[in-house]
């Protein structure tokens, strides 16, 4: 809690899964602090979850880092689910700051 205090800025990354199966990957929501030169992870929620319960997740996510004043921002990842996710979230809440972040090619 102080860190989130503390924070100049709470952004939640996403990594949405598409299928909910239990070979499959994991939906995995973070919340991040920034607090001078160094980031810190507040929370991680992850499982797999279906488009509903997603968003769900991430409206939840965001009521809970929002309760600290600090301008908090989502990064969806821009792929299957997370676009999905992004327009929803979107449509439904002009309030969500969101960004597309294109996943990293290893």
């Amino acid at each position: 809690e102080t860190i989130a205090r503390e924070a100049k800025e709470i952004v939640i990354g996403v990594d949405c899964a598409a299928k909910t199966g239990s070979t499959n990957d994991w939906t995995v929501y973070q919340a991040w602090a920034s607090v001078g030169r160094y980031a810190y992870l507040l929370a991680e929620r992850r499982g797999r979850w279906d488009s509903p319960e997603q968003i769900a997740q991430a409206r939840e996510m965001f009521q809970e880092w929002r309760a600290f004043n600090r301008p908090t921002s989502f990064r969806i990842e821009d792929t299957s689910n997370g676009i999905a996710l992004k327009n929803i979230t979107s449509a439904a809440s002009g309030t969500i700051t969101l960004a597309a972040s294109s996943p990293s090619s290893t």
